[in-house]
């Protein structure tokens, strides 16, 4: 029993998971990158008004050896998902950190569709 006890103490010591919680809150939809260590985590376009809960869910037992490893803090780079101009970035962010598009660093603007202008036949006589 003092053994099982002690299995239930220790797993949760050897769980490492960076939790994001990714909130757009801009009117455009974005494409949404998690960079940390020396590259992209992982990518997802967030719908205007869309959540998305980020883990990276890595279990280790003692110290990592892998260098890409999710070391803190992330970084959020959002692109508009059409066109993938840069909308802005969330740097320093720690896990469990709650990210949103509206407090990132940038132009925080997509570009807007051109309207179609239409041209009316005209017939010279």
């Amino acid at each position: 029993m003092r053994i099982l006890s002690l299995f239930f103490l220790l797993v949760p010591f050897g769980m490492h998971a960076g939790d994001l919680w990714i909130t757009n809150d801009s009117p455009f939809p974005l494409l949404a990158q998690v960079y940390g260590g020396d590259g992209v985590f992982d990518q997802q376009v967030v719908a205007a008004g869309a959540q998305w809960h980020w883990t990276d869910q890595q279990v280790i037992s003692g110290p990592s050896t892998n260098p890409n490893q999710s070391v803190t803090p992330y970084t959020v780079i959002w692109y508009c998902s059409k066109g993938g101009q840069p909308y802005g970035t969330n740097t320093n962010v720690a896990v469990g950190s709650w990210v949103r598009a509206q407090t990132s660093v940038g132009q925080n603007i997509c570009p807007l569709p051109k309207k179609k202008t239409s041209q009316r036949a005209t017939s010279k006589s």
